[in-house]
């Protein structure tokens, strides 16, 4: 029987082995290598404004809650501390103290313009603007010399608070500013009950970053204002009379102050939306509107607030450190 004789196939040829990269191979990998760097580079700028926003954000919310502390322990509250003097047999409604904003502007509205009053503090006259600057403008921003040399480790220089020569006073960057508005309780001012003996206030202070003194003092207003969803949590407003300038100047994530036009309350909300053809319809966030008794309140816009914190203060009619 024969037997068939297999031989094993010769391999395959082996493909030439090249000692290099073609151009177009190097200048597809050079793309993606560039694109690849040019997104890294666009986050920064992305980074460094997220990281400010933060900041600012943080520094808000301190500023905000010892001011709320201020408020109270000061008795900014009590009418007694006002300026221009207040009868306590006065029925005043919401109003606005803002010292720094006096001291600038004075308190002086347009002839028939809607308005909430701006007051001031002080005994007999009003703060000036030197008085006024240690308390409502935050000083907790300290400004520090930094070393030349910041790489690790560094044993000899460190960073240096920058101190006044002259009063011996850490210097702030002075950034962040504040002032308070103060509503009555509805019963009080519907019944009419003298600011002498009311005890509740409804108190927001409005904390400023950058804010400039130097600007016209009448801030843009916007009435009247129609709410579509009842008021429940602000929600969605129509603004029916107002020019494209006022129009421009509201942005997402910007507070606004919604007052009624015969001064009983004032509340502040911030804006979480803005659309429509006219740019005229904004999503509010905030405390409730009584629609019924304010149907349609006015819209102050007030520019660089970055936060509002609110608080229902008691006044003590005989505290312990006036005994």
């Amino acid at each position: 029987m024969d037997t068939e004789h297999r031989h094993p196939l010769p391999p395959l040829p082996s493909p030439l082995s090249r000692n290099g990269l073609s151009l177009l191979e190097v200048l597809v990998s050079v793309f993606i290598i560039s694109m690849g760097l040019l997104g890294v580079a666009a986050l920064i700028p992305l980074g460094k404004l997220a990281i400010s926003q933060t900041n600012i954000a943080d520094r808000t919310g301190a500023c905000g809650r010892a001011a709320l502390r201020h408020v109270q322990v000061r008795r900014m509250v009590d009418h007694n501390n006002w300026v221009p003097a207040t009868p306590p047999a006065a029925t005043l409604g919401a109003i606005c103290i803002d010292p720094l904003g006096f001291a600038s502007f004075g308190n002086v509205p347009l002839g028939g313009a809607p308005a909430v009053p701006r007051l001031s503090l002080g005994t007999g006259a009003p703060m000036n603007f030197a008085q006024a600057d240690p308390i409502f403008r935050w000083g907790d921003e300290l400004l520090y010399v930094l070393p030349k040399d910041m790489s690790p480790p560094q044993p000899g220089e460190r960073p240096a608070p920058v101190v006044d020569t002259a009063s011996g006073v850490h210097q702030n960057e002075g950034n962040f500013s504040w002032f308070f508005t103060i509503s009555p309780s509805p019963s009080d001012f519907h019944q009419g009950v003298p600011v002498g003996i009311r005890r509740d206030f409804e108190v927001s202070v409005v904390v400023c970053h950058k804010r400039d003194f130097g600007e016209n003092r009448e801030l843009a207003t916007a009435n009247p204002v129609d709410f579509l969803g009842g008021g429940y949590g602000g929600g969605t407003i129509q603004i029916n009379d107002a020019d494209a300038g006022i129009l421009n100047r509201i942005k997402t994530d910007q507070w606004v102050l919604l007052a009624d036009g015969g001064g009983a309350t004032a509340k502040w909300y911030r804006v979480v939306g803005v659309g429509g053809l006219g740019m005229n319809y904004l999503s509010l966030v905030g405390p409730d509107w009584n629609t019924t008794t304010y149907p349609q309140p006015i819209l102050i816009v007030v520019p660089s607030v970055t936060g509002v914190y609110t608080r229902t203060i008691h006044l003590d009619n005989d505290c312990t450190w006036n005994r």
